[in-house]
């Protein structure tokens, strides 16, 4: 006759296991319970331009600067570690550096990505057109939009950061300067007016 073995687990080990075991059951029964049906409120081609329109590195662009002129000189206007002269010399140029960025970058990205998207048309009959997709990609992102897409936007933002290592000293630096000096022109004028009315009977 064969000798029949039995392992007995410890006592915690039991539990845990029942533990565990009841809580994937508890899962499985909450997500049965859901009604196999997907709602959304757009259909699959507004979701698509959706995607489409923010993965765009100009838009990107606009929306990461947005939020920079929002926040970020707020930072620079409650500093209570320098003076008020300081702090609102700090807001303007912050804020000019901001603008300064956002415009050139929008500029710089929005070129690259035009140049990209027309030199990388895989249903192009002039090879030139087609010039920027490696060959052994070409019948793939010729066949998926959403590939091709994506190798669009990274390429575009790839070319558009090479450029800006450059327009950042030739373009950004000068403007931020400009509008500094026109901030605090415009804040010097509006205090001389303040003066002249307080003085006016």
């Amino acid at each position: 006759m064969g000798r029949s073995v039995m392992n007995v687990n410890p006592t915690t080990s039991y539990n845990v296991s029942m533990q565990g075991g009841g809580f994937d059951r508890l899962k499985k029964a909450i997500w049965n319970s859901i009604p196999n049906k997907t709602a959304s409120i757009f259909d699959k081609q507004s979701s698509q331009k959706i995607i489409d329109t923010f993965s765009n590195p100009t838009t990107n662009k606009i929306i990461i600067g947005s939020t920079a002129l929002v926040t970020q000189p707020l930072f620079d206007y409650y500093n209570k570690d320098v003076d008020k002269e300081t702090r609102k010399i700090s807001t303007y140029r912050t804020i000019a550096k901001i603008l300064a960025g956002t415009a050139v970058g929008i500029a710089v990205r929005g070129t690259c990505f035009k140049l990209v998207t027309k030199f990388t048309n895989p249903e192009a009959v002039q090879r030139k057109f087609r010039k920027l997709i490696p060959t052994k990609y070409l019948l793939e992102l010729h066949h998926s939009s959403s590939k091709l897409s994506n190798y669009q936007n990274a390429l575009s933002t790839l070319i558009a950061i090479g450029v800006m290592c450059f327009t950042n000293f030739l373009l950004d630096a000068p403007l931020t300067m400009y509008l500094t000096k026109v901030f605090t022109s415009a804040d010097k004028k509006a205090k001389a007016k303040e003066v002249d009315n307080a003085k006016t009977p």
